[in-house]
């Protein structure tokens, strides 16, 4: 079974995958490496964080420095927050290593930082960077190391599929796929900061989802020679072998943002909740949107049927991060045969009851309906449809790392299906694949 690293002593993305961990390990929903931009960049954000209750539905952004700081860094990020709060960014936390500073002028800064509203989280190790997160709160509880190492991974393997993405763009400069995939993942990473208001960034959204009804299959069928066609794709080998046999990392890579739209859209229908359930929703008739106009209701039967089908469930507000979970660390899949566990095991992570977890786990059938559901089962494992096999190694190795086996047949290879233990192997060797693309002596990801 294949096996790739995490960095020892993370530097640059990989410090800030290091801190976003954390925040996923308690609970919050993160969103990474945002951008807001027009004729020039406005700002580059690292790590925007929300845990909302049904009272505040507030958002915190998180700056994380490496190397050397300094004030000009700090007052940059409150200007960024001042920016922000009108779209309910309402805190700020900038995270450094305290370097030569004594613990004096330490204090000195902390004290200035709290006069603007931030708050310095500065550490001499990794060690004292977990600790500090707890005195603040931010981790409720000991974090799971796996836990982490697996958020971790599951960041890496994000920014390995956008570079495959963009070297696609240079390589095959006839093809309208590569081009496409980036274009949706560049609006759904920068959607937060670009829309001034909730329904703009839904609208937004679902014009990405509706002009791009089967993008994973249409890059498939351009790749195996057929016309660019996103309504009514043929179904040829690049798509089965995408399906079926772990192959294909830009077929991969399209399944993976059609999932982040999606998660997306959930997010906003959570928001949308809050603010209704809040008063708080504007009252506007119109919205305008990429110069139109349209009615303030606009959004399609299916996203006010979600609401009502959240408004439902105890704790719905913790649907998204629920869903995050279930998505990019458990893999979209559950083990037949352990599948109480482990829906306990996530409502647990989020702090959901199991009953309202398993409630939300049918929110896809709502918001995105499709014909016989959103899972099917094969092989001893309840599997979300058209998801990237990549992410699914991603939750075979965390399972794996649960249990302390050195291999899959360790693991799993005592329940009673026949492909199981080659299946979850062959995800896992696929996520492997991905993460070591790039790498000197790789043998890249085709």
């Amino acid at each position: 079974m294949a096996t790739v690293a995490l960095p020892e002593f993370p530097t640059g993305v990989d410090l800030e995958d290091y801190v976003a961990a954390f925040l996923q390990c308690a609970g919050f929903y993160t969103e990474k490496s945002l951008i807001e931009s027009g004729e020039t960049t406005i700002m580059e954000l690292d790590i925007m964080a929300w845990k909302p209750t049904v009272d505040n539905t507030q958002h915190a952004l998180f700056e994380v420095k490496g190397g050397d700081w300094g004030f000009a860094d700090i007052f940059k990020v409150y200007g960024w927050k001042t920016y922000l709060e009108p779209r309910g960014v309402k805190a700020a936390y900038f995270v450094a290593p305290q370097a030569a500073r004594s613990d004096k002028a330490v204090a000195y800064i902390e004290d200035k930082c709290t006069e603007i509203g931030l708050t310095l989280i500065t550490h001499t190790d990794l060690d004292s960077l977990e600790g500090r997160f707890g005195e603040l709160g931010l981790l409720p509880h000991s974090v799971n190391p796996d836990a982490h190492a697996t958020w971790r991974f599951s960041f890496w393997l994000e920014r390995q599929m956008q570079k495959v993405v963009g070297d696609r763009r240079k390589d095959r400069r006839g093809d309208q796929g590569p081009n496409a995939i980036w274009a949706y993942q560049e609006l759904i990473r920068h959607g937060f900061l670009q829309a001034r208001a909730l329904r703009e960034r839904l609208a937004s959204m679902y014009q990405a989802h509706f002009d791009h009804p089967m993008l994973a299959k249409a890059v498939a069928a351009e790749l195996d020679g057929n016309r660019w066609d996103t309504r009514s794709p043929s179904s040829g080998r690049h798509w089965q072998e995408a399906l079926y046999k772990s192959k294909h990392t830009l077929v991969q890579a399209s399944m993976y943002h059609e999932h982040r739209a999606k998660l997306a859209i959930l997010k906003g229908a959570i928001e949308y909740t809050l603010l209704k359930q809040q008063g708080a929703l504007p009252q506007e008739s119109i919205v305008r949107f990429l110069g139109v106009e349209l009615p303030a209701d606009f959004l399609p039967d299916t996203f006010h049927n979600a609401v009502l089908g959240l408004e439902s469930i105890e704790g719905f507000e913790k649907v998204a991060s629920l869903w995050q979970s279930f998505l990019w660390k458990w893999g979209g899949f559950f083990l037949v045969d352990y599948e109480t566990e482990e829906l306990s095991a996530l409502a647990n992570e989020v702090g959901m009851t199991v009953s309202a977890a398993s409630s939300a786990m049918g929110i896809y059938d709502i918001l995105f309906p499709i014909q016989n559901g959103w899972f099917y089962s094969g092989q001893g494992s309840k599997i979300l449809k058209l998801f990237p096999c990549q992410f699914r190694g991603i939750g075979a190795y965390y399972r794996r790392e649960m249990r302390g086996a050195a291999d899959m047949r360790e693991a799993f290879g005592s329940l009673p299906y026949q492909h199981l233990v080659s299946n979850l192997a062959q995800w896992n060797n696929s996520a492997v694949s991905l993460l070591q693309y790039g790498m000197p002596n790789a043998t890249g990801a085709s």
